[in-house]
């Protein structure tokens, strides 16, 4: 089992510094949402995924294991439960494109 922190755990602290956190505490990866002072922008992830997934990768001294990713701009708007809608379907190939470019990590394959 591998350790990651949630980046909204620490709400005050911008990502840089969840990352910093994490690392001292010895833990590799941070999970990232739109959450609090470490939200990631919504706007560059579905607007330049690319880029800023690679600035990220970059500047964060951690992995990042897990993007919490919500559809819409909250809970309800535009629930999955709902069945298909094709602005969701939009939105998932851009977060590919984001998480790509942040970067695959050691979350990303498991042993023989």
């Amino acid at each position: 089992m591998k350790l990651s922190v949630t980046s909204w755990s620490f709400p005050v602290l911008n990502f840089g510094e969840v990352g910093g956190i994490a690392k001292v505490l010895g833990i590799d990866a941070v999970d990232v949402s739109f959450f609090y002072a470490s939200a990631l922008d919504r706007a560059r992830v579905l607007g330049d995924g690319e880029r800023y997934g690679a600035e990220l990768r970059e500047k964060l001294p951690v992995a990042i294991a897990n993007f919490y990713y919500l559809f819409g701009n909250g809970l309800d708007e535009r629930n999955l439960s709902l069945g298909h809608n094709s602005d969701n379907v939009a939105d998932l190939e851009k977060v590919f494109a984001f998480t790509k470019a942040a970067g695959e990590t050691a979350f990303s394959s498991c042993p023989d």
